[in-house]
Parts: structure tokens; C-alpha cells; sequence
């Protein structure tokens, strides 16, 4: 992969498979959306930081003054409540099927540092 999401992959790769793979966790979209509280509790058990209650069904957050100056009004905005909502890619289906296996994380038999997959 090349470019800036196949730099980011990239390097997801060399942490996940290096020497210093114990200090990374990967959180999953899915298990953010759809189990938060579970989600953030493993991030708090990893850094080692007392658990803080997150209500999940009030959340407000927008950068409405940065997305104006990108262009992409409501890039930023974050939904009031956490939760998962299934849509239809916007990805053109032979790019789709390009990438579809190359979630190595999901993959337990490759992980063969113990990586932390929540």
C-alpha cells in the first residue's frame, strides 16, 4: 500500500509485528461503537489509570472552525450518542475487495507478540 493510508498501514504493521509491540493496544471501531464502556475500560486497564464514567448517551464535540477552514463542514462533529450504525461504503467495491483481507489483527494465529486486540 502507498500513500498516506498506506503509510499509516504500514506502520501499524511494523508496531503490531516489532519489538516494542507490547506498548500498543488496538481498539476496533466496532467494539467502540458498540460496546464503549468495555472499550474504554480496556484502555484505562492498559495505561494503567483509574476508570472515569464516561456518559455514552451525551456526548457533544465539534470542530466547526477548523472544518470551515478545510472545507468539509461537519467533518468533526461527533454524534450525541455513541453507538454503531451500519452504512454502505462509499469505497468502490474493487478497492473494497483489495483491502478486505488485510485486517492482520483480527487474525490471532499473527499475533504472535500478544498485542492487546480489543
Amino acid at each position: 500500500m502507498n500513500g498516506m493510508v498506506g503509510f499509516a498501514y504500514n506502520a501499524l504493521k511494523e508496531a503490531y509485528f516489532g519489538e516494542q509491540a507490547d506498548r500498543l493496544m488496538l481498539l476496533t471501531y466496532e467494539t467502540l461503537t458498540r460496546e464503549p464502556a468495555r472499550a474504554m475500560a480496556a484502555v484505562y486497564d492498559f495505561i494503567g489509570q483509574p476508570q472515569f464514567d464516561h456518559d455514552f448517551d451525551h456526548i457533544d464535540y465539534a470542530e466547526e472552525e477548523l472544518d470551515a477552514r478545510l472545507g468539509t463542514p461537519g467533518l468533526h462533529r461527533v454524534a450525541a450518542k455513541v453507538q454503531h450504525v451500519e452504512r454502505q461504503t462509499i469505497l468502490p467495491p474493487d478497492l473494497v475487495r483489495r483491502v478486505e483481507n488485510d485486517a492482520f489483527w483480527s487474525d490471532t494465529k499473527r499475533n504472535l507478540r500478544g498485542v492487546r486486540v480489543v
